[in-house]
């Protein structure tokens, strides 16, 4: 009667007992190994003496002056042995084992399927967590080695559910878990599977700057751009946010309308209003209202020093608002600022221009005008606007100003009439 194991009593087992379970199914291997290299024949090559070795190394060896076979030690019957290879013709002595690799490929394939039989049963007890993710480790180099590719995949999502259950029984630290739960899933060759996996440990996560790498990946690899939007949210409500990230994951945006949709989210989450505005007066979209609108939220209660601090050009910021209606009250603030920064007093006429019921504004602009010694500047603004009342000091000023200039006198006298 047979004594193995059935998967379902397997857990009954104590480590030992299972350890010299597995270690009877590695010894159905070894044949599968070069006896040179101890590693797994890629491509295992028969000599005369009928062993079989992997046919890099057995090449190493022959061409070290070793006219044996590294089993037997028998004197192998071809005369100047070193000649042959050098000239690559090692066939002669030297034959690919196809057999051999098939028998490797079965082996390996059995191996495979016990290793998944009982991972699957074994993954979710404590004591066998180690155990589990030896046996998929050894089962993922065996396909590195180009056998039963087909597996990888399943081996791979295997591999996440055990892992998920060792941080679930407190054997990994949270960082360590996502990093290696990370590391996994770039090996995945299905990019929906991935998503699909990394959004299932979401709410595992209990830390800000996991989730955020968590996030990070979700944002690099998903396509749909609803969910997409989702996880760009969720970012952007973390407060330690990476801002070269973001910045990464706007300029893979080629669509105008879902870079201006991700601006929103950002503004919606208190993302530094004047990074967005710097980026938008960059790329302007004159003819959409979204973008409109983002500009406006940008320059509610506007701040232009905060605005001037942060780098941003300060006349590109006027030739793109200008191009819209209800702007005038952000356009005068930026005149003014720039008035008071470079002392160019075309900026505060431009200021004037745009609302010539601020008294304020032209005061200013007349007292400008006198001390940079513009009096006809000043006669035409003063008399555009005061032809009913021109007080007894202004008069004075005409005069003295009218006896050095004689355009200003021929205006003072068109006025009189």
């Amino acid at each position: 009667m047979s004594t193995s194991t059935n998967p379902q009593t397997a857990s009954c087992l104590n480590i030992d007992e299972i350890e010299k379970k597995i270690n009877k199914w590695k010894s159905n291997l070894k044949d599968i190994y070069c006896p040179i290299s101890n590693q797994i024949m890629k491509d295992p090559t028969i000599i005369e003496t009928g062993y079989t070795f992997e046919s890099s190394f057995i090449k190493e060896w022959l061409l070290n002056n070793n006219n044996t076979c590294p089993i037997t030690k028998q004197i192998l019957p071809i005369p100047n042995m070193f000649d042959y290879l050098k000239k690559n013709e090692e066939k002669i002595f030297m034959t690919s084992n196809f057999r051999a690799r098939a028998v490797i490929n079965k082996k390996i394939t059995k191996f495979i399927k016990k290793v998944m039989k009982h991972v699957k049963l074994w993954n979710n007890k404590k004591d066998l967590i180690d155990i589990c993710l030896k046996l998929l480790d050894n089962v993922i180099e065996m396909i590195n080695y180009n056998y039963c590719k087909e597996y990888l995949n399943d081996i791979y999502l295997l591999k996440l559910k055990t892992i998920i259950n060792q941080f679930q029984f407190n054997l990994l630290n949270e960082e360590i878990f996502l990093d290696n739960y990370l590391l996994i899933i770039n090996n995945l060759n299905n990019n929906e599977l991935k998503i699909l996996k990394l959004k299932e440990i979401e709410n595992k996560l209990k830390k800000e700057n996991n989730l955020l790498k968590l996030y990070e990946k979700l944002l690099m690899n998903e396509n749909n751009n609803e969910d997409k939007q989702l996880f760009f949210t969720k970012y952007s409500l973390l407060e330690n946010k990476n801002i070269e990230f973001i910045d990464t994951i706007l300029q893979t945006l080629n669509n105008e309308k879902d870079l201006l949709e991700y601006y929103k989210i950002l503004l919606d989450n208190s993302y530094n209003k004047y990074l967005i505005l710097k980026k938008l007066i960059l790329n302007p979209i004159s003819d959409d209202i979204l973008f409109i609108n983002l500009i406006k939220r940008i320059l509610q209660n506007i701040n232009i020093e905060e605005i001037y601090q942060s780098s941003i050009d300060l006349q590109q910021l006027l030739i793109v608002i200008d191009k819209f209606e209800n702007f005038n009250n952000e356009k005068i603030q930026i005149y003014l600022f720039l008035f008071n920064l470079n002392n160019d007093i075309t900026n505060l006429e431009k200021a004037f221009d745009l609302n010539e019921n601020n008294e304020n504004i032209k005061l200013q602009l007349l007292n400008e005008y006198l001390k940079q010694e513009l009096f006809e500047k000043y006669i035409d603004l003063y008399t555009k606007y005061n032809k009913d009342k021109i007080d007894t000091n202004i008069l004075l000023l005409i005069k003295l100003l009218t006896k050095k200039n004689k355009l200003l006198e021929e205006k003072i006298n068109n006025f009189n009439k």
